[in-house]
C-alpha cells in the first residue's frame, strides 16, 4: 500500500473527509512559491482534512489543511514569527494551532525560492526546526507517529 493509500485510509477509518484539489496556481501564486511533486500528489489524491462535519483533527491532534487554506506564515492569524528572509508555507497544524508544520523555502542567488524541507514552526523557542527533507517522509513520520514531529 502507498504512503498516500495509507494516510487516506487513516482517516476513512477516523470519519475525516479530505478535499482533494487540483488548483495549484492560484495558492502558489499567493505564496510565491513553487510546491514539490509530492505534495501536489498528496493534494491531487488524498487533500486536506474538511470541517464540514466540526471534525477537522485526526484522532492525535494533527489538522491537515486543504490546498485552499495552505498559506505563508505571516498571513496566518497567529504570533509565529520567522525573519529570516525565508518563506514558510504551513499546510498542517497540531492541537489547535499549538505549532504548525511548513513548507520550507529559502531565497536563492537567482532571486526565487528553494525549498528546503518540512519544519516545525511556532514552538516556545519561535526557531523553525527541521523535521525531514520530503514530504513523503513526513507522512511516513505521521503514520508512524515518530518523535521526529515533536518539538525539542
Amino acid at each position: 500500500m502507498s504512503i498516500l493509500e495509507r494516510v487516506s485510509f487513516t482517516w476513512v477509518a477516523q470519519g475525516l473527509t479530505a478535499i482533494k484539489s487540483s488548483e495549484f496556481d492560484a495558492v502558489e501564486s499567493k505564496c510565491g512559491v513553487q510546491f514539490t511533486k509530492e505534495f501536489r500528489e498528496f493534494h491531487r489524491r488524498v487533500g486536506g482534512v474538511s470541517a464540514e462535519k466540526n471534525t477537522f483533527q485526526d484522532e492525535s491532534g494533527f489538522s491537515f489543511w486543504p490546498l485552499a487554506n495552505v498559506a505563508l506564515l505571516e498571513l496566518v492569524e497567529t504570533d509565529w514569527v520567522v525573519r529570516n528572509g525565508s518563506k514558510h508555507v504551513l499546510f498542517c497544524d497540531y492541537l489547535g494551532m499549538c505549532w504548525g508544520y511548513s513548507l520550507h523555502y529559502n531565497r536563492t542567488v537567482a532571486s526565487d525560492f528553494q525549498y528546503q524541507g518540512i519544519y516545525i514552526v511556532g514552538t516556545e523557542t519561535k526557531v523553525p526546526q527541521k523535521v525531514c527533507d520530503s514530504f513523503f517522509e513526513f507522512l511516513a513520520f505521521y503514520l508512524d507517529d515518530n518523535g521526529k514531529l515533536y518539538p525539542e
